[in-house]
């Protein structure tokens, strides 16, 4: 996750804001901001959603190929994506 004030050239957001994963991966994200911040998926099933305060990791893993995509419950402007690849990513 990205959120840094210092930076006024990057707005607020998961850096990177798209990634390709393996099946089974568990993926860590990492809030180096200084505000609460949310990894909430955009499935209606609600896959996934763990927050993290500053300076804490969470992890969320990825047993089901396919597209997710995922925002900040909190700060919806904040998007990314991530590809699960089944077998392995190209």
């Amino acid at each position: 996750m990205f959120d840094d004030p210092a930076k006024p050239e990057r707005e607020w957001g998961y850096d990177p804001a798209s990634i390709e994963v393996s099946l089974g991966t568990v993926v860590t994200f990492t809030n180096v901001g200084s505000q609460f911040h949310s990894v909430t998926s955009d499935d209606p099933t609600r896959a996934f959603d763990v927050g993290a305060d500053p300076g804490e990791s969470v992890t969320v893993r990825f047993d089901r190929a396919g597209t997710w995509a995922y925002h900040c419950g909190i700060h919806p402007e904040m998007k990314g994506v991530v590809h699960v690849c089944e077998g392995g990513c190209p």
